[in-house]
C-alpha cells in the first residue's frame, strides 16, 4: 500500500515466490526424507501434459497476493516497467503450460538462472513501487 518502500504483508510472497519459482525452473529442487519422502516438485494433478506442483501454486498466489496487496495497475509504471514486469511474471505459467517455452528455457542451464532473477527483481519492484 506504500509507495517506495516494500510492505510488510508482501514479505511472505517475497520469500515464497522466489523459492517457488526456483523450484519449478530447475534452479534447485526439495524433498523431504521424512514418513517416506516427499518430492515438492511431484506433479499433484497433470492437465494435457502440464504439471501442477505444490511450487507452481506457490508461485500463482504469491503473484496473486502481491497483486492484490500492491493493488497493482497498468497506470502505476511506464511502458517498460510494465512490460518486464508483467513478462517476468507469464514466465512460469507459460513454462509449465507451453511445451516450446518450455524446451526454449532448458536449452542452456543459464536461461532458468537469469528467469528467475528477472522473476525475483520483478516481485520486489512490484512490492517496492505498488
Amino acid at each position: 500500500m506504500a509507495r517506495n518502500q516494500i510492505d510488510t504483508p508482501d514479505l511472505a510472497a517475497l520469500v515464497a515466490l522466489p523459492i517457488a519459482a526456483g523450484m519449478v525452473l530447475g534452479v534447485w529442487s526439495l524433498s523431504l526424507d521424512v514418513f517416506g519422502g516427499f518430492d515438492f516438485s511431484q506433479a499433484l494433478v497433470t492437465f494435457g501434459g502440464a504439471e501442477i506442483t505444490l511450487p507452481f501454486i506457490a508461485v500463482i498466489a504469491s503473484i496473486a497476493a502481491l497483486v492484490i496487496q500492491g493493488q497493482v495497475s497498468r497506470g502505476d509504471y511506464q511502458d517498460e516497467e510494465w512490460y518486464v514486469i508483467a513478462g517476468s511474471m507469464a514466465v512460469v505459467p507459460l513454462y509449465v503450460f507451453v511445451p516450446a517455452v518450455n524446451e526454449l528455457v532448458g536449452m542452456a542451464d543459464a536461461i532458468p538462472l537469469v528467469l528467475w532473477l528477472a522473476i525475483s527483481g520483478a516481485a520486489v519492484y512490484i512490492s517496492y513501487k505498488g
